[in-house]
């Protein structure tokens, strides 16, 4: 759940137990933060594009869709300031947009959506102390560096059970339940979930070049 209004929001923030992003919780993500560890990144990329555009403005495209992969440049980076965020659009949709953030910890972020591509793809990609990391989302992992590169795949039947499973559906409820009954906090509080929002905000209100495409 998201909501646009601030005085909702922190109410609705104030008064909740468990708020999170199923991408979070999906195995191989998590196998992905686990493989890099603590090691520095000098740029991060969180791509994720569709085939059609279907929202009028960058705020709506950010709150409905790219909301989750500034949450993934949370997760696998930490916090970060925006820099500045540019869009592309023509007379009623939006076509694209790229947001840069500088990272707490040293190095960028770039949060990038297409919404003319060939299809539906999402990747993350960081890059740092001479590895690199490639996450093709739910499906493959890649950690490459001038000695090896590993690949790691999870594949899913076509059930809608098992994908549940692959992105991190099942696991994001069953914590809460646990959490639940331990009476502890999840890993995704509600709180945790507002930074995320903020720095959406932060990316929408940063919007500095705007291209029309006729």
């Amino acid at each position: 759940m998201v909501r646009r209004d601030r005085k909702n929001q922190t109410n609705f923030v104030a008064s909740a137990t468990h708020e999170g992003f199923n991408r979070r919780y999906a195995p191989l993500h998590i196998q992905a933060k686990q493989m890099w560890n603590e090691r520095m990144i000098g740029l991060a990329l969180f791509q994720k594009h569709r085939a059609n555009a279907s929202h009028p403005s960058l705020e709506e495209q950010f709150i409905d869709d790219t909301i989750h992969q500034i949450d993934l440049l949370r997760f696998f980076c930490g916090e970060a300031e925006v820099i500045n965020t540019i869009q592309y659009i023509d007379s009623d949709r939006l076509l694209g947009a790229t947001s840069t953030v500088a990272l707490d910890r040293g190095g960028y972020g770039m949060v990038i959506t297409s919404l003319q591509a060939g299809r539906w793809q999402e990747t993350y990609t960081l890059y740092g102390g001479g590895q690199s990391m490639v996450v093709e989302a739910f499906t493959r992992l890649r950690m490459i560096n001038l000695k090896e590169d590993l690949v790691r795949e999870e594949t899913y039947a076509s059930s809608w059970l098992t994908t549940l499973e692959g992105r991190g559906f099942n696991p994001q409820i069953q914590h809460f339940i646990d959490c639940v009954n331990r009476r502890s906090e999840p890993l995704t509080s509600a709180w945790d979930a507002l930074k995320t929002q903020l720095l959406l905000e932060k990316m929408i209100a940063s919007l500095t070049y705007s291209k029309v495409e006729r």
